[in-house]
């Protein structure tokens, strides 16, 4: 990966990295005070529309001579080649970040349907902001352990 970086993508990224840390505050405030919720909201909604941006309008800046092309997505060496792209990095990032927010929100959401204790659900959230998917599977299979029903692995059901 190139080591320049258009200046706009690196002010993007500091206002990108505050949002994360202000939700990633707020999802676990809100395991013990619902309201905060509101704000993870909104930050996880205007990431997702950071995302949308960069994917449709984001061209602007790349500073890597390679074309992007959708067959990238269909093989292991395409999509190694799309990465090597300044923007279609930061883009992945920013998807991966949604959705590991996502994914904690859901777990917030959750615990408070089954009126489950917030320092139950800390540590799933902890673990889902360094790993994502298996901070969620862990937090359902802990939850079906608790709550003895091993039949309902949905969400508020």
């Amino acid at each position: 990966m190139s080591s320049d970086v258009h200046p706009s993508l690196k002010s993007i990224y500091k206002i990108q990295s505050i949002m994360v840390q202000l939700a990633w505050l707020c999802l676990v405030a809100s395991l013990f005070f619902y309201s905060p919720i509101v704000l993870a909201n909104a930050i996880i909604l205007a990431l997702c529309f950071l995302y949308s941006y960069l994917v449709l309008f984001g061209k602007r800046y790349d500073l890597e001579s390679e074309p992007f092309s959708v067959k990238n997505f269909f093989t292991l060496a395409g999509v190694l080649r799309m990465l090597k792209n300044t923007r279609m990095a930061f883009t992945a990032w920013t998807h991966i970040l949604v959705f590991d927010l996502f994914a904690a929100w859901v777990i917030v959401v959750d615990a408070h349907s089954r009126e489950l204790h917030g320092l139950m659900a800390l540590p799933f959230l902890l673990l889902t902001m360094m790993f994502g998917p298996m901070g969620l599977l862990a937090y359902v299979a802990v939850r079906m352990i608790m709550t003895g029903n091993f039949v309902d692995i949905g969400f508020w059901s």
